[in-house]
C-alpha cells in the first residue's frame, strides 16, 4: 500500500497571526501576516503543532523560539495502514515524529519495537546519510511530522544551544537501548 495522503506544510506560533498562503499545487509559500491586502483568498491556519513538539521528547528541552524554528522547517504526511514509511536498507535523510496512530519496527521480518504519538524515527540515518537499519511500517492510519536533514543542519549550525540540547536528548536514547 501507498501513501495515503502528502501535505506540505510548515507551522508557525498559535495566536501569533502568521498563516501560511497556498498557491495551485497546495504547497505553502511562507509564512505572512492576515493583515496583508495581497493574500490568497484560501490560507491554512497554524494548528498547535508546537504542543506536539514539545511532549517528543526529542524537543522537550527546546525553547519555544527554537520549536518555532523546527516546526517551520517541516512538513506533514499521512500514511494508510499496512503502508511502509521507510524501508530497510533504504537511501533517506529525514526524521520522522509520530502525531497520530503507531507503527512498527521491523529488522531482517522480525518486529523489535514500536512508535506511538510523540516517539519518533530515522534520527540516525537523518543525521548520518547511511541506508536505513530497519524498515517501518503503518500499523494504523498515521500523520507524521518530517523533518528533513538538509533544513535541520542548517537549525542547528545556527543554533549551538538546539545543537547541543538535541544531542544531549539522543545520548539519553542510545544510553537506554
Amino acid at each position: 500500500m501507498g501513501r495515503w495522503r502528502r501535505t506540505r506544510c510548515a507551522y508557525a506560533p498559535k495566536g501569533s497571526g502568521e498563516v501560511l498562503p497556498v498557491v495551485g499545487d497546495g504547497f505553502p509559500r511562507g509564512p505572512a501576516h492576515l493583515d496583508s491586502a495581497s493574500q490568497p483568498d484560501y490560507h491554512v491556519p497554524v494548528p498547535s503543532v508546537l504542543e506536539s513538539l514539545s511532549s517528543v521528547p526529542l524537543f522537550a528541552n527546546l525553547t519555544p523560539r527554537q520549536l518555532r524554528k523546527v516546526a517551520r522547517n517541516a512538513s506533514e504526511d499521512s500514511y494508510a495502514a499496512g503502508s511502509s514509511i521507510v524501508t530497510e536498507g533504504g537511501r533517506t535523510e529525514t526524521l520522522f515524529v509520530v502525531l497520530e496512530g503507531t507503527a512498527k519496527i521491523v529488522r531482517n521480518g522480525r518486529t523489535i519495537a514500536r512508535r506511538n504519538p510523540g516517539d519518533y524515527f530515522g534520527e540516525i540515518s537523518m543525521i548520518d546519510g547511511r541506508r536505513r537499519a530497519a524498515s517501518v511500517v503503518a500499523d494504523t492510519p498515521m500523520r507524521c511530522l518530517v523533518l528533513y536533514h538538509d533544513g535541520l543542519r542548517k537549525l542547528v549550525m545556527d543554533d549551538p544551544g538546539m545543537a547541543w540540547s538535541l544531542l544531549l536528548t539522543l545520548a539519553g536514547r542510545v544510553r537506554e537501548s
